[in-house]
């Protein structure tokens, strides 16, 4: 599964760079350009874990 999450996080990262290098990250230095791909492709992945809500939950807090 690690090596799963690393594989999509690479390709998102790589695709973010490609996509944006020369437009919303033209500003950029190329370290900035390479941690905000890796950022943004990190964001897209763990977008869906909020999802639940916590009020429909069953179980109180407590018993958690």
């Amino acid at each position: 599964m690690l090596i799963t999450t690393a594989v999509l996080l690479a390709v998102g990262a790589a695709g973010f760079l490609a996509l944006e290098w020369c437009r919303s990250m033209d500003s950029l230095s190329w370290p900035v350009k390479v941690l905000a791909s890796l950022s943004q492709s990190a964001m897209t992945r763990t977008e869906g874990f909020n999802e639940e809500r916590v009020g429909i939950s069953t179980a109180p807090l407590g018993d958690l």
